[in-house]
């Protein structure tokens, strides 16, 4: 109706039809989208928790620390929807009664520092030189890449219908003297040695 109660111009109906018709037609492509983004982050999300959880159940020598009271460093190296959620969820935590640092890294610093690496999946061609860098030390890998094991990786992120879970190489875990409660390697999927 126009401003008076009458019929609206036609020009003013056709332009109503036409923007109905662009909702229509541009609208529904967004929305898959949308949905899919939120499936996402909400699994990064999962995966973040899942990771922390984890954390709880790893032991790393005593001889990695000053003290009783020096911090875990957990290190974020490269780009990855997962590093920034576990800097959140990591925030004024702590593991086994000591608190957690997290530093960034980029490609080129001694990343011998940390005791716990994520490595991004930015970083995928480089993980050869990473992980041939990290030979010898008592760092504790983590990545959310497929063939992670294979290249001599620890812990692999992998999803399944019932949500995020791990992949174990236990024999690069053990080779590094970092000991993962027999409760999780019972749940992980191992390679590299015996769960029991």
């Amino acid at each position: 109706m126009g401003p008076r109660g009458g019929p609206r111009p036609a020009g003013i109906r056709a332009g109503l039809r036409l923007g109905l018709l662009l909702a229509l037609l541009c609208g529904p492509p967004l929305w898959p989208s949308t949905i899919f983004a939120q499936a996402a982050f909400a699994e990064y999300q999962n995966k973040a928790h899942y990771l922390f959880n984890f954390f709880q159940f790893v032991e790393f020598p005593d001889e990695l620390f000053a003290d009783a009271k020096a911090p875990i460093v957990i290190g974020i190296l490269g780009e990855d929807p997962l590093g920034p959620l576990l800097q959140q969820v990591a925030l004024r935590k702590t593991i086994q009664g000591r608190d957690l640092v997290i530093r960034i890294y980029r490609v080129g610093q001694d990343l011998r520092g940390a005791n716990i690496l994520f490595i991004g999946a930015s970083e995928k061609n480089h993980l050869p030189q990473i992980l041939t860098g990290l030979q010898g030390s008592n760092v504790l890998t983590i990545a959310n890449l497929d063939g992670f094991l294979e290249l001599g990786g620890m812990i692999q992120l992998v999803s399944d219908k019932a949500g995020a879970r791990f992949a174990i190489n236990l024999y690069a875990a053990n080779k590094a003297k970092v000991r993962i409660s027999s409760k999780v390697l019972s749940l992980a999927h191992v390679v590299g040695g015996n769960a029991n």
